[in-house]
């Protein structure tokens, strides 16, 4: 699967700012807040895949999945999730959950280069 456009989803501005700048030279980058901004953009943009913080206080990365999933417009958009503490990310019963919805993957979000080539690792395994 080719990946050409990636919708980061993160509650903190600075956060978005940092993973556009790291991402923008691989994908085209749009950025969205958690919840309704989020859908909207999904839908309105189709990006390739989205990428979003799990650890959100407006609405959680569960809660989002389901209404992407629920939308026609978006069920069908590929979603690799991230955060930034590295034992959410090891947590299996959380990875099952998420893997029912369709999920892709889990990355631990750096604001590195090799993070690029993890996003399109995971979407070329699908």
């Amino acid at each position: 699967m080719q990946i050409y456009s990636v919708l980061i989803v993160d509650d903190d501005q600075k956060t978005r700012a940092i993973s556009e700048m790291t991402l923008e030279t691989a994908f085209d980058v749009y950025l969205a807040e958690p919840g309704a901004d989020c859908l909207m953009v999904a839908e309105c943009e189709e990006p390739d895949l989205i990428l979003f913080d799990v650890k959100t206080p407006a609405m959680n990365g569960l809660t989002t999945l389901i209404m992407l999933r629920q939308n026609p417009l978006t069920a069908s958009i590929p979603v690799i999730l991230m955060s930034a503490e590295t034992e959410w990310c090891g947590d299996e019963l959380l990875r099952r959950r998420y893997r029912k919805l369709d999920t892709i993957g889990f990355i631990e979000r750096t604001f590195d280069p090799r993070m690029a080539a993890q996003i399109r690792k995971l979407a070329e395994s699908r």
